[in-house]
């Protein structure tokens, strides 16, 4: 679904680019799912997972296209690093917890 939305974005022009507050949210319930998931406070569904990757999909076919448009995009680096740094803090979090027990 990524590459669909990336590839016709990028065929549409910026004119199809999301707007900066959609691209910046969509992929917050994801990140929070992952998060919850890694802290322990939410157990794996498979169904949630795949509701929650929808608009994650979305912001990251976007994602690809602004950085193909521009790879110095802020919005896109400042998306990738906030995400990606709330991401990687839970996981790693959540293997220091995990060899204390």
């Amino acid at each position: 679904m990524a590459f669909v939305i990336a590839a016709w974005s990028l065929l549409r022009g910026s004119d199809a680019q999301l707007p900066v507050w959609a691209f910046a949210l969509l992929p917050a319930p994801a990140t929070v799912e992952f998060v919850l998931e890694r802290l322990g406070r939410a157990r794996y569904l498979s169904w949630r997972q795949v509701l929650l990757t929808i608009p994650l999909a979305v912001s990251l076919g976007d994602g690809f296209a602004r950085y193909l448009r521009d790879p110095t995009d802020l919005v896109f680096w400042v998306t990738v690093i906030a995400y990606g740094g709330v991401a990687a803090f839970s996981w790693i979090w959540s293997l220091l917890d995990s060899s204390e027990h």
